[in-house]
């Protein structure tokens, strides 16, 4: 392909992955068959990464509508790979987006079926539309962060209508300017009438009034 000695055609994340760590050698299996022609190649590479995520949606995206180029119609392609004609419409669709956007979805900050929506619109009204919808979620994570968060409480002390806080009244005197004592329950309750007392329980006791 190119000038290219040799093209990986599957497992390019894991070569990478490999140099990322130093790796010296590594277990590649060298098929020339697949380099036969531009759609041999591209057809081992989607093949093998259709249902995984070795391309990002861009990258899947550009195979399948040079294999629509090559094979001669989006059916076509449909028909080789096991899908649907809408799938592979759906893959084209990316597209249509513009070139920062479409940097946006292989980066992975823009879910793919969002993106799909957007692409939809005209070119002018695409980065409009995504950052609103970036606003939007933005809001609906804060919403949500906020509905999570423990709601701070005020710790008041006791109302001062509470019994906490109540003064005791003071005691209503009785007739003599004494203090009501408590009797023990059982004990008949007396009233004085001038120098008698009536208790209640029916006899009269008389008493001497104090001077």
């Amino acid at each position: 392909m190119g000038t290219a000695a040799y093209v990986i055609a599957n497992g390019a994340r894991r070569y990478r992955a490999s140099e990322a760590v130093g790796g010296k050698t590594l277990d590649v299996v060298h098929n020339e068959d697949v380099a036969k022609s531009r759609a041999d190649f591209l057809d081992a590479v989607l093949s093998e990464n259709n249902d995984r995520e070795d391309l990002d949606p861009i990258e899947r995206a550009l195979g399948i509508e040079t294999m629509v180029n090559e094979l001669g119609g989006a059916d076509k392609v449909a028909e080789h790979y096991g899908k649907t004609k809408g799938w592979v419409g759906q893959q084209r669709k990316l597209l249509k987006l513009t070139i920062d956007l479409q940097a946006v979805v292989s980066s992975g900050d823009m879910p793919v079926r969002i993106a799909r929506d957007i692409a939809g619109l005209p070119a002018a009204e695409q980065q409009p539309v995504w950052e609103a919808e970036q606003q939007r979620r933005a809001a609906a994570v804060r919403a949500q962060r906020q509905k999570r968060s423990p709601k701070e409480t005020q710790q008041q002390g006791p109302s001062r209508f509470t019994a906490v806080n109540q003064k005791k009244l003071a005691p209503e005197l009785t007739p003599s300017g004494e203090a009501p004592t408590e009797r023990p329950p059982g004990l008949p309750t007396q009233t004085s009438t001038g120098g008698a007392i009536r208790s209640s329980n029916g006899y009269r006791t008389c008493g001497a009034r104090a001077s």
